[in-house]
């Protein structure tokens, strides 16, 4: 009996403990950066037998050896790693216990008496949310995913208030009121940047896969979508809770992609959504530049930048969606738009007044980033098209046309899609058949320019024969 405990004994401290499949984890999570993808996938296979191993020898993990796999599984990605939200979802399952888990990602949404009633096998950190949330998120235009990435971006932002409510104010360990206690990794897990910008561009890609049209055909079927108003909404909340959190200030994408999301939303007052985030930028941008000058280190111009071009190219897409949905006077607001571009890039600054005057002017006028580029000008046309209201269709095909000679006059090539979207002004703001012959008219001038700068292709056929079916019939034979 006393020689089976010393084999007992033996066979104990031949076991590998913990830590040591930690470093064993670790080695697998060094491969993801590997440029072979066989090495990649192979490393990621053998990390998820490692757990099944280590299980089976009787020693227990933890959320450390969880989120270890849970790092190893992100870090291979989609683009190598098959079915990888599948794979991470078994594992997250396997650690917190099927009920947990589903609730945790908002899957399986449970009455509030029963959430604290919950059994876990081991209760995932802010980490786990951290690994899950950009995994979902990258997933690449599910809803599924995306409400998922949302709802864990919630769950972090709740822990951050229950951290703020409990006093915290360094990273050292304190029980908050509840009796939770915080440690430094669950600060370096809280939202940051990263974080917020993941969940606002899976947003952007959400859906988009059933939904390859043009952008004035996507601005077109979104009227009236209740669905992709609230994520506008959302999204521009989410800029809020950002700019309140010194990690977490927005960057420029931030504002393009909550831009982008005003441009899906459907809702007429896009444009005024999209105008009030581009003030935001700038004034954002102004207290910036004053508090440089003031050497306060706690601001800086990269974190708060002013808008460029696309943040007003999307800004102008935003203005067809509210005339798309009958917003009085939307196409001269979106000129607004480009008047305000070319102000902040017309020459003079360099001559005007006193040294002090001009280097204010160069400053904080003068910007070369929204010098208006043929994205802009051909998405300030294809606003002008979207245009419904009968009484604004005049005022809409004059600055469709003006957009195009500034187009012209700056020295830029026209593209495929601004002769298209000009005839689709052609199109639908002289529609009625006393104006036949002006439209055809104006839609031939229109062809004519685009088969002369080579921009002819099966797209501006198909405008054609709408507009002009007779220029078409005469094209193709």
């Amino acid at each position: 009996e006393s020689g089976s405990n010393d084999r007992g004994k033996e066979v104990n401290r031949k076991l590998p403990k913990l830590h040591a499949y930690h470093l064993v984890f670790e080695a697998y999570r060094s491969v993801m950066s590997s440029p072979r993808k066989r090495d990649v996938r192979s490393a990621v296979n053998k990390a998820e037998r490692l757990l099944d191993e280590m299980i089976k020898a009787g020693i227990e993990p933890n959320v450390i050896t969880f989120n270890l796999l849970l790092d190893t599984l992100a870090r291979g990605g989609h683009g190598v790693i098959p079915n990888l939200c599948d794979r991470v979802d078994a594992v997250a399952e396997r650690m917190a216990g099927n009920k947990y888990f589903l609730k945790m990602v908002g899957d399986n949404p449970l009455r509030k008496h029963e959430e604290e009633k919950l059994p876990f096998r081991v209760e995932p950190d802010l980490y786990t949310k951290h690994l899950l949330l950009g995994v979902y998120a990258e997933e690449g235009g599910s809803k599924r995913y995306m409400t998922r990435a949302r709802r864990l971006l919630g769950s972090m932002e709740q822990s951050r208030s229950e951290m703020e409510s409990s006093g915290r104010v360094s990273s050292n360990k304190r029980r908050n009121t509840g009796g939770r206690e915080w440690s430094e990794d669950d600060f370096k897990s809280l939202p940051n940047r990263d974080s917020y910008n993941k969940v606002l561009r899976c947003m952007v890609h959400s859906g988009e896969e059933s939904n390859r049209g043009s952008v004035r055909e996507s601005i077109l079927s979104s009227r009236n979508s209740q669905e992709s108003h609230e994520w506008a909404r959302y999204g521009t909340n989410l800029l809020g809770d950002m700019a309140r959190h010194e990690s977490s200030q927005p960057s420029k994408f931030s504002f393009n992609y909550v831009l982008r999301l005003w441009a899906k939303s459907g809702a007429q007052d896009a444009g005024d959504r999209a105008e009030e985030l581009l003030s935001k930028m700038e004034v954002r941008a102004v207290v910036s530049t004053t508090f440089k000058k003031g050497n306060n280190d706690g601001l800086s111009q990269a974190e708060m930048p002013r808008p460029d071009a696309l943040c007003y190219q999307n800004a102008i897409a935003c203005w067809g969606v509210s005339a798309a949905n009958s917003y009085p006077g939307a196409a001269s607001r979106a000129m607004r738009l480009l008047d305000t571009m070319e102000a902040q890039v017309s020459p003079g600054f360099e001559s005007f007044g006193t040294d002090d005057s001009r280097n204010y002017l160069l400053g904080h006028i003068y910007n070369e980033a929204v010098r208006p580029n043929r994205f802009v000008f051909t998405t300030l046309i294809m606003t002008c098209a979207c245009t419904q209201l009968e009484e604004d269709k005049p005022e809409a095909l004059r600055v469709a046309f003006d957009a195009y000679n500034r187009m012209i006059d700056a020295g830029l090539t026209p593209s495929s899609d601004t002769y298209a979207y000009l005839l689709k002004c052609c199109e639908n703001l002289l529609p009625h058949e006393a104006k036949r012959d002006q439209r055809n008219e104006l839609s031939r001038t229109v062809f004519d320019a685009a088969r002369d700068n080579g921009a002819v292709n099966s797209r501006l056929l198909l405008c054609l024969r709408e507009c002009n079916p007779v220029l078409y019939e005469s094209y193709q034979s």
